[in-house]
């Protein structure tokens, strides 16, 4: 996301009539989340904690419903610094959930988990269908900036992004990335 808006507001520059999309891909599992990271001082460190994720109850889903959380967080922020040409957004971005899709990505793992895979066949979406919400978000217009777009409609926001708690910790969070991409990626 970082590295890609400012390609994207060039492109908006020199062709004036382009109207560049950013379509983040998130989920609704972001409310599910308990998140105790969020009470460190340090939360992306705490994340990358071995010994803390060891010791926590945090499940794999758990932490899914973290990533994204933390992926709405960004999308936001990265929304709400998109430049103003002409009026309106050089970069539209926008936060899409295309549901539980049904994919590959777990037939090869040990100990593969029967039961997700019984709810796969009897309730997800084809991965085709998923795409579907993603082709949407990206021709959206200048109304979806900002926004998230669930099942290809736009949806209320909740739990920790919303809430006066969930603006500190998106700001605390926002900080937090900064400071670890900054180095790395000077460009950011």
């Amino acid at each position: 996301m970082f590295l890609l808006l400012p390609m994207l507001v060039r492109t908006r520059r020199q062709y004036p009539n382009a109207r560049p999309h950013l379509v983040v891909v998130g989920s609704d599992m972001y409310a599910e989340v308990k998140f105790e990271e969020r009470h460190c001082d340090g939360v992306i460190e705490a994340l990358n904690d071995k010994s803390r994720w060891e010791k926590s109850q945090a499940t794999p889903t758990e932490r899914y419903a973290v990533s994204k959380l933390l992926t709405h967080y960004m999308a936001y922020e990265i929304a709400r610094l998109t430049p103003i040409i002409n009026g309106e957004p050089a970069v539209n971005v926008n936060i899409v959930g295309p549901g539980f899709c049904k994919s590959e990505l777990m037939t090869h793992e040990p100990g593969r988990l029967y039961l997700l895979e019984a709810m796969q066949f009897l309730t997800v979406r084809t991965s085709e269908e998923g795409s579907k919400t993603i082709v949407d978000g990206a021709v959206r217009g200048v109304e979806s900036h900002g926004e998230y777009i669930e099942h290809q409609k736009f949806a209320t926001v909740e739990n920790l992004v919303s809430p006066d708690e969930g603006l500190k910790l998106k700001n605390k969070i926002w900080h937090e990335m900064l400071d670890v991409l900054i180095p790395a990626v000077p460009a950011v």
